[in-house]
């Protein structure tokens, strides 16, 4: 007999490619190019190369079996991209079965999992026939088993399809060379780096034995059945503990006699079809050092315990008690409290600057733009700035840095009297580009009393100047600056965009920046307005010539001797989009390990509080029991709460504050990612120019 495998080189198909090879199948497995085959290296078989994206290579695999075992999967918890996840297990499933039934394939098996399976509301146990509630499945990987599950059984109904379907729990056992993300967990836990865990439940079963019930299915089992392939129910701290303590006690499998497989009655504890009643024959040897279920430091042997409460092995004691998630959770839940009432208000996403009375008269302002390769939008920026309502006088100069886009071409055809443009100089050593640019600018505006220092990607409303002047005359101030309304159209910028700005404000909280009585100072440099003498009397820019983060620095300087204004924008909107997560990741990581002086303490600091407040109430809301569960569910609500004023503001529904912490993690990989740039020597890279801390 001729039977064709597929995922072979992975940890369960390696366990079934043995089991039928000592049953006398001759083997062709089904292999991608280029994948590891370490797993099946010595196996007599056949390999055929093709993929479950490709039906052709499909066919080919299949002419001349007469069974068919299907076990490859894409097993991951969380991807990047949930569509190639169901392009692999699902349509890849429905794909490689209507090709074996057309080269005339007789039986076949599906390895599908339990997590296709329904659960019982009321804690009782379930089985292949208790109904499955599909908006009840949780993750990419369980509603893409379900779905293939489901594909399979109506091809089954509608092709008349000879397919038996068998759902695994946990395996465990050797060649997980990956490894699972079970393997990995218990792995970690052997070798002591597990520092926490959510308690849950699972069922572990011998590889072996879900091997054995492959082969027990296709032999035995009903066309169309399901038939869980089960062994032990485990408290997940329990077999943590077991596994770091390395105490030997029994093995996987053990179960009471198993029968025959027959319709829903199913495969209950394959292991005891291997061990039968006395218990498991294999050597808890098994469970050594090649085994990434039972993998220790160290010499010692160790072996598996039976389940919680049962005869052998007992009820083992926790590696992690509850009293640490309490305390996490408890610890972010003060902070939480903190942030909300002490921490400058700044969930309350304001203050706005107000709007200007038309025509209001003020003194002379001359605009500086610097501009770098801004094509997209230098001449909605130009346009706008020479429409302002102002009745004072003002003239723009526009700092072309050097542009290879045609920036300075696109300004040129603009005539207006009041437009300056300014080819820039290469910038000196020591100088940031954009910081060059302003300062041939200011030169060139000769002694204006007011300077609005303006990014070319902003359009501006045209009482805009007007009311930043209005602001910084009636309040008396230094300088005024504005956290401009960002461009948030897609997706990407939904989900990233409003979190960068609550950030900003978690940061710098504008109450505090604007109390003349507190030393917290920020500007956000979209646009500045300043008065000159304040710019001299800081020292200019040439005494804050390097710095990359130029408007907090600048802040910081004129805030030592003068007045400062840190608002939000209803009249300035930044016209540069960011269209994929990519390009929000890039403005990020290329300052935000300067923000924290390049210092690997202050990096490893930034991502364990992160972590903690951001990432342990969800966590612990959703997985944890008890006290952590209930402060977790506090700590997320005081989280959502202080972000809603930031998604009133840019017109978004509610519902966007689940991505609060999943943003805060990639903000989190993005300073971690601009750490690395800067260590592999790549520094901080703007405008097609690198600059080195």
């Amino acid at each position: 007999m001729t039977t064709l495998l597929t995922g072979a080189t992975g940890f369960v198909g390696s366990a079934v490619a043995r089991t039928l090879l000592a049953r006398g199948h001759r083997l062709r497995l089904l292999v991608r190019p280029g994948s590891d085959r370490s797993n099946i290296a010595g196996l007599q078989a056949e390999l055929a190369e093709g993929d479950l994206t490709d039906p052709a290579s499909l066919a080919r695999a299949a002419d001349g079996c007469e069974t068919l075992f299907h076990v490859a999967a894409d097993y991951r918890l969380w991807v990047p991209d949930p569509e190639a996840m169901m392009q692999a297990n699902v349509a890849g499933t429905r794909a490689l079965l209507l090709a074996a039934q057309s080269r005339g394939v007789e039986r076949m098996v599906y390895c599908s999992s339990v997590a296709a399976l329904g659960l019982v509301g009321d804690g009782s146990v379930a089985d292949e026939t208790t109904p499955v509630h599909a908006d009840k499945i949780v993750g990419v990987y369980k509603r893409s088993k379900y779905l293939a599950e489901q594909a399979v059984l109506e091809l089954v109904r509608e092709h008349a399809m000879p397919v038996i379907i068998v759902n695994p729990s946990t395996p465990v056992g050797p060649r997980d060379i990956k490894p699972t993300p079970t393997g990995r967990m218990i792995r970690d836990a052997a070798r002591g780096r597990m520092p926490a865990y959510v308690e849950t439940g699972l069922n572990i079963v011998h590889v072996d034995d879900v091997a054995e019930g492959h082969v027990l299915a296709l032999e035995r089992g009903r066309i169309g059945e399901r038939y869980i392939l089960g062994g032990e129910d485990f408290a997940l701290g329990d077999l943590f503990a077991l596994v770091a303590r390395g105490r030997p006690a029994g093995a996987a499998g053990e179960t009471a006699a198993g029968a025959p497989v027959s319709g829903g009655a199913g495969l209950r504890g394959a292991g005891a079809l291997r061990g039968g009643a006395g218990g498991d024959a294999r050597d808890i040897g098994d469970g050594a050092q090649e085994d990434v279920l039972l993998q220790c430091e160290g010499p010692r042997r160790v072996g598996l315990c039976a389940a919680p409460g049962g005869g052998r092995g007992g009820r083992c004691g926790r590696l992690v008690r509850a009293a640490p998630m309490i305390a996490l959770t408890a610890l972010a839940l003060a902070i939480w409290i903190y942030l909300l009432a002490g921490h400058g208000r700044f969930w309350q996403s304001g203050p706005v600057l107000p709007p200007a009375p038309s025509g209001l008269a003020g003194p002379p302002v001359t605009v500086v733009v610097p501009a770098r390769n801004e094509a997209e939008s230098i001449v909605a920026c130009l346009r706008s700035l020479l429409a302002q309502d102002y009745a004072g006088p003002f003239r723009v100069i526009l700092v072309d840095d050097l542009s290879s886009d045609g920036t300075g071409r696109l300004a040129d055809a603009i005539e207006d009297p009041r437009l300056t443009i300014i080819r820039g100089a290469a910038h000196p050593p020591g100088w940031s580009g954009k910081l060059w640019a302003l300062h041939q600018g200011i030169e060139a505006a000769g002694r204006a009393s007011l300077l609005l220092l303006t990014d070319a990607d902003i359009e501006h409303a045209p009482g805009h100047l007007a009311s930043l002047v209005a602001k910084l005359e009636s309040d008396r101030l230094d300088m005024v600056s504005e956290m401009v309304a960002l461009h948030c159209a897609s997706a990407a910028e939904h989900a990233l965009v409003p979190p960068f700005v609550f950030f900003f404000q978690l940061l710098y909280p504008f109450a505090w920046v604007n109390d003349a009585g507190n030393p917290m100072a920020a500007a956000a440099g979209g646009t500045v307005l300043i008065r000159a003498e304040a710019l001299a009397k800081a020292g200019g820019l040439g005494a804050m010539r390097g710095a990359l983060i130029d408007d907090v620095t600048l802040a910081r300087r004129v805030k030592a001797t003068g007045r400062i204004w840190l608002g939000h924008s209803l009249l300035a909107t930044s016209i540069r989009p960011y269209k994929s997560a990519a390009d929000v990741w890039r403005m990020v990581a290329r300052c935000a390990f300067v923000q924290l002086d390049y210092s690997p303490w202050l990096l490893a600091g930034t991502i364990a509080g992160m972590a903690l407040i951001w990432v342990t109430p969800p966590l612990a809301a959703i997985f944890a029991g008890g006290a952590a569960r209930f402060l977790g569910v506090l700590g997320w609500a005081a989280m959502t709460a202080s972000y809603i004023p930031t998604l009133r503001r840019f017109g978004l529904a509610p519902g966007w504050a689940l991505c609060l912490p999943g943003a805060a993690l990639f903000y989190t990989a993005a300073t971690a990612g601009s750490a690395v740039d800067h260590y592999r020597g790549r520094g901080v890279i703007w405008k097609q120019r690198a600059y080195h801390g």
